[in-house]
């Protein structure tokens, strides 16, 4: 009795195809960034940095997804712990709204409440902030407009909690000039300002 090899591969074949159909997008990225990665090695030393960078904490990011679907549960539970966070708490309470939104019968839409306006005021002062940003980033630096921008952006919109907003400026400051100033040697504290004032 002779076994036909298609049966055989078959489900192999049927998982295989199952897989890239529902994953594909996440192969197809792992792809594209190996071919950009190899492509930006040929660049030169301080250009290629920044997309080197770039492509690797994509790389990474992509690895983690390949993990969570492909591992067995126990072994991709610590990877799904670590990348959950923000988006399954929106997950969740979607999942909830969906559910009282089925249980409540329809009743007839109402006029929308009008409200006083702070959300309003609250996105007005955040675009205001990101412009000053972009204007003290010209004048004084990027380096030096980070602690600007977080504690104005502390001051008008957060919580004016000033000692975690220095922790946090502090702690930008630093990683910005390591990454782009040290290892990418981008040019963050060139402002105009300074250079008039400096020379």
């Amino acid at each position: 009795m002779s076994t036909n090899p298609q049966t055989q591969d078959g489900p192999e074949e049927s998982s295989l195809k199952r897989f890239l159909i529902d994953h594909g997008e996440v192969v197809l990225f792992l792809v594209a960034f190996a071919y950009l990665a190899y492509t930006a090695t040929s660049y030169e030393q301080s250009a290629r940095q920044f997309p080197l960078v770039f492509l690797a904490v994509g790389f990474i990011a992509l690895l983690f997804e390949l993990g969570i679907i492909v591992l067995p549960q126990q072994y991709s539970a610590p990877l799904r712990r670590m990348t959950t966070g923000l988006a399954a708490d929106m997950g969740e309470e979607l999942k909830a709204t969906a559910g009282e939104d089925e249980e409540e019968t329809r009743e007839p839409v109402a006029a929308e409440p009008e409200t006083d306006g702070s959300e309003d005021r609250k996105i007005a002062i955040t675009l205001g902030l990101m412009l000053g940003f972009g204007v003290a980033a010209y004048l004084i630096s990027f380096l030096f407009a980070i602690p600007v921008f977080v504690l104005a952006t502390v001051h008008f919109v957060g919580t004016k909690n000033y000692r975690r907003a220095a922790i946090v400026s502090a702690f930008l400051m630093v990683s910005v000039y390591a990454v782009f100033g040290e290892l990418m040697n981008v040019p963050i504290q060139d402002g105009v300002l300074l250079e008039l004032i400096f020379g």
